[in-house]
């Protein structure tokens, strides 16, 4: 079951011209890659909270014109 952390970021660099909204997932990345932005505050500070697919989905419905785009990340889904 994929967990996600509980904070969604809006970002202008992943999608250049675009508004996207990144979302991690929390279920232990396993790729570990090098240089990793996302390190220090995903994987060393684990959030005490998550969100489940369907909060995820909850939370997002009714906000689809605010965004360009939803990203996701935090190693294989």
């Amino acid at each position: 079951m994929l967990a996600f952390y509980p904070r969604f970021i809006r970002t202008f660099d992943d999608l250049p011209g675009q508004l996207s909204l990144l979302i991690h997932a929390w279920n232990g990345c396993n790729m570990r890659c090098y240089g990793c932005h996302n390190a220090d505050e995903l994987i060393a500070k684990p959030p005490k909270d998550h969100l489940s697919g369907a909060q995820v989905v909850e939370r997002l419905s009714g906000y689809d014109a605010m965004f360009d785009a939803v990203l996701f990340s935090g190693g294989e889904f």
